[in-house]
Order: structure tokens, then sequence, then C-alpha cells
């Protein structure tokens, strides 16, 4: 996970886009590369653990998110430009930490 740049001691999964249009990239390239943009190279993603959707305070969808399991990692060194703070924490963590963001999870 990565510091929240919006609150404060919070953290937040890393996100990116997924270039979808016209279905050029999986789930699990653009969970590579999402990380690759953090300093962290994923070895191995062992399995999708959950896709979901984030919503607004509407409830109208805004995003879809996909979430690994990643068993073999390197952390480098992030880009000069980087100011967030990245922690590995296990699922059920992460999972705790965004409980608050109006998502809808499908395993």
């Amino acid at each position: 996970m990565l510091s929240s740049r919006k609150r404060e001691n919070a953290y937040v999964l890393p996100k990116g886009d997924c270039l979808m249009e016209p279905e050029t990239e999986r789930y699990e390239d653009a969970a590579f590369r999402v990380l690759m943009e953090s300093g962290i190279k994923a070895n191995n993603l062992s399995r999708r653990i959950a896709v979901y959707t984030d919503a607004n305070k509407r409830g109208k969808i805004v995003g879809h998110h996909a979430m690994f399991e990643c068993t073999s990692f390197t952390l480098l060194q992030p880009p000069a430009d980087f100011d967030r703070t990245r922690v590995w924490v296990a699922y059920d963590v992460a999972l705790r930490a965004t409980e608050d963001r109006h998502c809808r999870l499908w395993h």
C-alpha cells in the first residue's frame, strides 16, 4: 500500500488506469505496470483475489479495480519525484484499509 496524498496517516492501494480500450491490457498486466510505477517489481502475481468497483458518494461507479496476491517482489528505488511511503501488508489489512472507500467487492 502507499501513503495517501489526501488523508494523513492513511494508506491506499496503488492505482492506475488499465488500458482497456480497445482491450489492450489485462488486469494482470496493469497490476505489474502500476506496481512498477510505484518502485515495486512484482515477479509473480499468484492469484487474483478480487475485482471491485469504486463508487462516489452518490453511488455512481467511477472505477473498476483488481486486487492480486503478490508472493514474490523486489523493492526498487522509486522515481525521484515519488513522494509516498510504501508498506507491504496482508490481504485482510488491505481490505480493512479500503472499507471507507465506497467499494463493492466481487470475488
